[in-house]
């Protein structure tokens, strides 16, 4: 985020690692440079690229209208949450 660009696709399929065990975040083909408003319309991030993924998209992206004003940061915050509770529940078969 400092560098101003909100990543939108959140999740356990993004986060690569690499052979010395370091995380890498990857699938950024959702992600969006964030220029000077801290805000968005959502008309934009529709129109721009829909993606994202469904089950970890924060309540004000899923359930926004178009023109609703919403916080690119906080979205990707909210999908960092779920990302930690998909890690804590992970159970192998």
């Amino acid at each position: 985020h400092q560098q101003r660009i909100a990543h939108f696709d959140l999740q356990a399929a993004n986060i690569l690692i690499d052979h010395d065990d370091n995380a890498k975040l990857g699938g950024f083909s959702s992600a969006r440079f964030i220029s000077s408003s801290e805000t968005i319309t959502l008309r934009e991030e529709l129109s721009a690229n829909p993606g994202g993924t469904v089950p970890y998209m924060a309540p004000e992206v899923l359930n926004g209208r178009i023109g609703d004003r919403i916080k690119p940061f906080k979205n990707d915050v909210f999908c960092f949450g779920l990302l930690l509770w998909d890690c804590l529940l992970y159970t192998s078969d």
